[in-house]
């Protein structure tokens, strides 16, 4: 029975060496206390850490949590290896660093883009943050702990953030159709933009949202300006005519069939859905006099719409023949 067991203690070790990538002569075992606080780091979720150890090192990890050691077997090099990572984080201390606003919205933005080149830039620290939070935790060795936060510490001094409050029209005109506007923006200036509804709203007031852009400086204005600029050129303007009873009544006849056609025709040479034309509500004892017609445009469309509205003015009244009777 000694024999056989010590066969299958021999093949049992041949068939873990084949498995590590060595021969069965450098296996070796390797025992490394550990302080009970940090056996689940060295677990990690659902014991994802060791198997992480494992297959960069090549090895195999077993833990022992009654004595709070740390088994490990593969050859002098990989078991070297696993020791110095499994003392790092032995060794590792966690430490909690506040940062900005503009800084989270930033780390979150664009698929978390800029906290992965954080993390890339610092891969000896474990970051534990949420969107629900200001508070990132960093856990390494002290020195690694220390660069991390400088990098974030340049990010807080870097960062700006910036807010404007607009319509809801004013927030679907910046967001653009299936979002198109926001993320141009997003993807040009680098930045973070969010909108949120505003929660104080009374019964007849418009909806109002705040629009807050937040990354580096720079970005920030650029992206600000744009919108700054967005806004403006999309601003409703108004002009009006004077026109005679007996065009009005031309425009308005057959349920307003010319009226809507030129509106149509407006929109389509303009921008979809961006202007009205509407004559102005008149008594009926004042259905002879002149009345205004009024243009509402987008302020960047308003000199081509104004323009066509005069060529369509000036060839319905040059389809009216008028006459004068004398007594």
């Amino acid at each position: 029975k000694a024999q056989i067991s010590e066969l299958e203690t021999a093949l049992s070790k041949v068939e873990l060496a084949e498995k590590l990538g060595c021969t069965a002569n450098d296996l070796q075992t390797h025992v490394v206390p550990c302080p009970v606080s940090k056996l689940g780091h060295i677990i990690g979720k659902s014991g994802s850490n060791i198997k992480k150890l494992e297959k960069e090192n090549g090895c195999l990890i077993g833990i022992d949590k009654v004595k709070s050691e740390i088994h490990l077997q593969g050859n002098e090099v990989s078991i070297a290896k696993a020791v110095k990572e499994i003392e790092g984080i032995v060794l590792s201390i966690e430490e909690q660093y506040k940062i900005d606003r503009a800084v989270h919205s930033v780390l979150f933005a664009k698929r978390m883009s800029q906290f992965n080149i954080i993390q890339k830039n610092h891969p000896n620290v474990d970051f534990d943050f949420s969107k629900e939070s200001l508070v990132i935790k960093l856990r390494g060795k002290q020195e690694y702990v220390d660069l991390a936060k400088e990098s974030l510490s340049e990010m807080n001094v870097k960062m700006g953030l910036e807010s404007i409050t607009a319509s809801g029209r004013e927030v679907a005109v910046v967001v653009g159709k299936s979002g198109c506007t926001i993320n141009r923006l997003i993807d040009t200036y680098d930045v973070s933009i969010e909108v949120k509804a505003s929660k104080t709203k009374t019964a007849g007031d418009e909806d109002e949202s705040t629009i807050t852009i937040s990354g580096y400086e720079h970005q920030v204005d650029g992206a600000l300006q744009e919108i700054k600029n967005i806004l403006f050129q999309n601003e409703s303007i108004q002009t009006s005519i004077l026109l005679s009873s007996m065009t009005r009544n031309k425009l308005l006849a057959n349920s307003g069939e010319l009226i809507k056609v030129l509106q149509k025709d407006i929109n389509t040479a303009c921008q979809p859905g961006m202007s009205t034309v509407r004559f102005e509500d008149v008594a009926k004892e004042d259905r002879d006099l002149p009345s205004l017609l009024t243009l509402t445009s987008a302020r960047m469309h308003i000199d081509k719409a104004e323009s066509i509205l005069n060529e369509r003015i000036d060839a319905y009244n040059s389809t009216v023949i008028t006459m004068q009777i004398d007594s």
